[in-house]
């Protein structure tokens, strides 16, 4: 199953991310603009609102047209917002499969500790602490995972799993 790629520029920079993250950035943006325009639209009331008598009508109705513009705008953002919020909530996560795909593409990860100490093994990502002598079964997609024993490896090693295959990670000590 290949995963959906996205990309998302930061500061001219494309970044592959994950589209969680991109609709996270998304919603920070709107928040921060939404933000930004109250702020605008509370100094330009208050300044309405302090106007003297002496005012040009021209000079209130310039602001008065600013105020019902950014007010637009203010509904804009929150609309963007609530559709982000009903689109989010309508997805699911990028990861998912049905039922019946997920069984016919899962494989097994063996790990088994012959260590006289519990051992930390880290399989695409999720720790397992695993006591001496202990072994457990762990079900991935098929297809390339990674692994890595944090106290005996600086590097995650990559492995290839078929569906309904089982591959033997066993930890022990080398005998030099």
């Amino acid at each position: 199953m290949s995963q959906k790629r996205c990309y998302y520029e930061v500061l001219g920079v494309a970044r592959e991310v994950a589209p969680d993250d991109i609709r996270a950035a998304e919603v920070t943006r709107l928040e921060a603009a939404n933000k930004l325009l109250t702020a605008r639209v509370e100094r330009l009331e208050k300044l309405l609102a302090d106007q003297s008598s002496t005012s040009s009508d021209l000079a209130l109705a310039g602001m008065t047209t600013e105020v019902t513009k950014l007010r637009n705008e203010i509904k804009r953002l929150r609309d963007d917002f609530d559709a982000m919020k009903k689109t989010a909530d309508a997805t699911p996560p990028p990861n998912t499969t049905s039922k019946r795909e997920d069984a016919e593409a899962r494989g097994k990860v063996l790990i088994q500790n012959d260590y006289l100490e519990e051992m930390l093994i880290v399989v695409n990502g999720a720790q397992y602490r695993l006591p001496p002598g202990q072994t457990r079964t762990i079900q991935v997609p098929s297809g390339t995972f990674s692994y890595q024993v944090p106290q005996l490896q600086s590097v995650a090693q990559s492995r290839r799993v078929a569906t309904d295959e089982t591959y033997t990670i066993r930890v022990h000590p080398m005998n030099r």
